[in-house]
């Protein structure tokens, strides 16, 4: 047990915030204003006790953020989205693995049957997939990984399950970029895709459960390596 750093408790109370943001919306039926956002934030982030120098850095720095998402949000933002979906009760299983977890938003359409997981990023944005250097690669690359993820437990689950697809999956990034704008990533997942995950989820839960750890030390610390070694696990 550790205390947590000033850069996770700020993440946990900015995804707390949208929470409560979210969840009031659904309640009435009528949009809470910036200032409901912002202080749903600062309440947030006063539950995470952070030393008085940290949170007003933190202070400062989410209500700048999120005044700007509130802007750009303020005409997509609907009662009918689901806030932190929460799967742990819903008898997701792949195989002899036991899959749950807690997604930030989900957008459900009824009418085309289909819903789109939404992740809330806090860390600094990405305009594109294909990723600046090596180190933006690797996180876009596990970005990826955790939308196809959500698509397999929505799709299993016993709310979802054989009602909805998921077709999209979107990180949606709650800090502007250097130019103050808002930066969100569509990515369309696919079948061969999800089925390459599913086994990769698969392969890792036989690793635990057997206490088979492979050595890692002779792959590259690159998405290239990484790559490589989800290849060898799932024998592709």
């Amino acid at each position: 047990p550790q205390a947590k750093s000033r850069s996770l408790s700020y993440g946990s109370a900015m995804h707390r915030a949208l929470d409560i943001f979210q969840s009031e919306f659904r309640r009435t039926h009528v949009l809470p204003s910036k200032e409901f956002m912002l202080d749903s934030f600062a309440a947030a982030l006063k539950a995470q006790r952070l030393n008085a120098q940290d949170e007003k850095h933190a202070l400062k720095k989410g209500r700048d953020h999120l005044g700007r998402y509130f802007d750009f949000k303020r005409d997509h933002f609907s009662y009918e989205h689901l806030p932190e979906y929460d799967f742990s009760s819903e008898g997701v299983t792949l195989g002899e693995a036991k899959l749950q977890g807690r997604l930030d938003e989900l957008y459900v359409n009824e009418d085309e049957k289909t819903i789109t997981v939404v992740d809330y990023k806090t860390g600094r944005p990405a305009r594109a997939w294909n990723g600046k250097d090596e180190y933006e690669k690797v996180k876009l690359w596990q970005y990826r990984l955790q939308l196809a993820f959500y698509k397999i437990l929505v799709e299993n689950s016993r709310s979802f399950g054989g009602r909805y697809t998921v077709p999209y999956g979107i990180i949606d990034f709650l800090e502007s970029d250097k130019s103050g704008a808002h930066c969100e990533l569509t990515h369309e997942l696919t079948h061969e895709e999800t089925q390459r995950t599913a086994r990769l989820i698969q392969a890792v839960y036989k690793k635990i459960t057997t206490l088979d750890f492979p050595e890692v030390g002779h792959y590259p610390r690159s998405l290239q390596g990484m790559e490589q070694f989800v290849a060898d696990l799932i024998g592709a």
